[in-house]
């Protein structure tokens, strides 16, 4: 005697359509054009890090801003009515005896081409390209957040694969004060 099992209810197919349910989205074709790319850094950007060189690419190549401090050898000779520093030490007391040592990827100054993000944050904006690799410490970097506030600064994050996907976008958001990163948003 075999034991036999009822069949198992037939599931609907794709084209059908579950009573009930909202109808599905249409998906976006992703083209070549769908994707910005950065290109390859030139010799001179050295061993810094690639997500550094998208955000450099897109203030410097692609919207003319003067950031002092970078390894470009063309880049502003003096601190002189540039828009943003590179690697630059950030003034806010308690940020290196609190966080260890700390240096903005890149501060934008409320006098250049971002503009303050006014109050609180009246002394500019950080923006720190995170990979999981070099920010694997979340409770550190909400620390420095907050330290780095309230001396002034707005700190934001651009996650890599945002800006290996919409560079553009991501850095001129960042440059307003938006954060779109898996950090704020507390995902990681």
């Amino acid at each position: 005697m075999s034991l036999r099992l009822p069949r198992p209810p037939r599931l609907p197919s794709v084209s059908q359509r579950i009573p009930g349910a909202p109808a599905p989205q249409r998906s976006l074709k992703l083209t070549a054009e769908s994707f910005q790319t950065i290109p390859e850094p030139p010799v001179w950007w050295g061993a810094h890090p690639q997500t550094e060189w998208a955000v450099y690419y897109i203030l410097v190549l692609k919207h003319n801003w003067r950031v002092y401090g970078s390894p470009d050898p063309n880049g502003p000779p003096s601190p002189q009515g540039v828009d943003a520093w590179y690697q630059a030490i950030i003034p806010a007391p308690g940020l290196y005896q609190v966080a260890g040592g700390f240096r903005g990827d890149y501060w934008v100054l409320p006098s250049g081409k971002g503009g303050s993000p006014g109050p609180p944050y009246g002394r500019g904006i950080v923006i720190d390209p995170v990979t999981l690799f070099t920010h694997s410490q979340t409770g550190m970097d909400r620390l420095r957040r907050d330290i780095l506030a309230q001396n002034g600064y707005l700190l934001v994050w651009i996650d890599a694969s945002a800006l290996d996907t919409r560079p553009d976008d991501v850095v001129m958001k960042a440059v307003r004060g938006v954060d779109e990163s898996s950090i704020s948003r507390g995902i990681r």
